[in-house]
This record gives structure tokens, sequence and C-alpha cells, in this order.
């Protein structure tokens, strides 16, 4: 076929695009094993960091008793008494500065309070 001064060979054109069909369609299966193999892969893996997670929380947990069993040594004397809770200061004896007050209103220092009306 001649076409604006160009030979045009269909054959070779027919042939050339159904070779980048068939690579186009080997590729398209390549990817699809290749990503059927990298959700294997991640499968795995989301496995294996449940069973990691699992195994920390669990040394955690033994970890948090250990440290409650040595809290309590701490805390323990022969006779009953905590050496630790004695090592304390002693909570300051306050007294509540309003108690046996009584709230007579907003203004009452200025005004000097509530009348009785007679």
């Amino acid at each position: 076929m001649v076409q604006a001064g160009k030979t045009i060979d269909t054959d070779n054109r027919k042939a050339a695009m159904a070779a980048k069909q068939a690579a186009a369609k080997k590729a398209a299966e390549a990817a699809k094993v290749k990503a059927e193999a990298l959700k294997q892969k991640n499968v795995a893996d989301a496995k294996k960091a449940a069973e990691a997670k699992k195994a920390a929380e669990a040394k955690a947990e033994l970890k948090r008793k250990e440290m409650a069993k040595k809290s309590a040594a701490i805390n323990k004397t022969i006779g009953g008494s905590s050496r630790f809770a004695k090592s304390m200061p002693a909570k300051p004896n306050v007294k509540d500065p309003l108690a046996g007050k009584e709230y007579k209103g907003l203004f009452a220092g200025l005004f000097g309070g509530k009348k009785d009306k007679k």
C-alpha cells in the first residue's frame, strides 16, 4: 500500500502490533504473579507482627507483676509497718478559713448586708 509517497507494510505493522500485545499480556501476567507473591508476603508479615505484639504484651504484663512485687517488698517490714510510708512527710493540718461563716450577699461588706423590712 502506498500513501503520500511512502510504502506502508501492513503485514509488518500487524506482526509488530501482535508482538506488542503479546509482550503486554506477558507483562500483565508477570505483574499478577508478583502481586500475589507480595500479598502472601504481607499476610505472613502481618501474622508475624501480631505474634510479636502479643509476645510484647505478655512480657510487659510480666514486668508489671515483677515491679508490683518489688514495690510491695519495699513497703513491707516484718512488724507489719511500712518504712516507706512513714518516710513521707505528714500532711499539714490546715483548718478551713470559711468554716462557721455565713454568706450574706455580694456587696454585704460595702453596704452592710440585707436589712429586714418591718
